[in-house]
């Protein structure tokens, strides 16, 4: 039986709580098209379609959110600072094919190559928890460890959108040491 100290301090400070992370799953592979190829594969395969995460909430995922999830920049001409580049200005060139890729480039690579990794981090993620992360937008983050070298956490940034859904806002790579930066407790949920 817990003594009378041990249930006030229990009380007092809460159970010390973790983020649980199961072990690494298996390194799925990169994409290795361009721009414009993930672009035409995000678009068929990937925007405006449901993904449904373990608890039986879909999560969705928008074409003018392609620009953010690979973090492109914009470059108007050779001498011009790097800019980000916005879905609007973005969009209509990827759309009809006439996109420069002279003036753009992925900020972030490593975004672009698990660009479709998404569903799986959606769909069987590691956990999700609250996102106590001040610079990233986003209530939830849904995260996934995988076997590989350097960052080795998918993170996945969701929040409720204008129509009432859950949408990914962003999504990139880190350390699993990090995750606490971006992960409150308690979780949202946690494989069985």
């Amino acid at each position: 039986m817990e003594s009378e100290f041990a249930a006030k301090l229990k009380a007092a400070i809460g159970e010390s709580e973790s983020i649980i992370v199961p072990g690494a799953a298996p390194f799925p592979g990169n994409f290795k098209g361009t721009i414009q190829d993930a672009f035409n594969r995000y678009r068929t395969e990937y925007a405006g379609k449901d993904f449904e995460d373990p608890r039986g909430i879909s999560v969705t995922l928008y074409e003018h959110n392609f620009p953010k999830l690979i973090k492109l920049l914009y470059r108007p001409t050779p001498n011009a600072p790097e800019i980000r580049a916005r879905a609007k200005g973005v969009l209509a060139s990827l759309r009809n094919r006439t996109f420069d890729k002279t003036k753009h480039r992925s900020e972030d690579p490593a975004r672009l190559r698990t660009l479709f990794w998404l569903e799986d981090v959606i769909c069987h993620p590691h956990g999700i928890h609250p996102n106590c992360a001040a610079k990233v937008e986003g209530e939830e983050v849904y995260f996934k460890r995988y076997a590989r070298s350097g960052p080795d956490v998918k993170l996945v940034f969701t929040a409720i959108g204008n129509c009432g859904n859950r949408i990914v806002i962003t999504s990139f790579f880190d350390v699993i040491a990090n995750l606490k930066k971006y992960c409150t407790l308690p979780a949202l949920w946690t494989p069985k």
